[in-house]
């Protein structure tokens, strides 16, 4: 338990925030479009995808 403390206290305060550029932003908007529309993989048809990809 000591350790996870170790980790969360010295981890956490020196981090910088990540500033998506606008197109970032815009991709990521459109992403959760995407997945309020339906439009999304789950796992096991991505992995049944690349598998078929794989295979030709």
């Amino acid at each position: 338990m000591e350790e996870v403390y170790r980790i969360l206290e010295s981890g956490f305060g020196d981090s910088e925030t990540y500033t998506l550029s606008e197109e970032q932003e815009l991709a990521v908007a459109e992403a959760r479009e995407q997945i309020k529309r339906g439009e999304f993989l789950t796992e096991d048809q991505a992995n049944n995808e690349a598998s078929q990809w794989l295979k030709e």
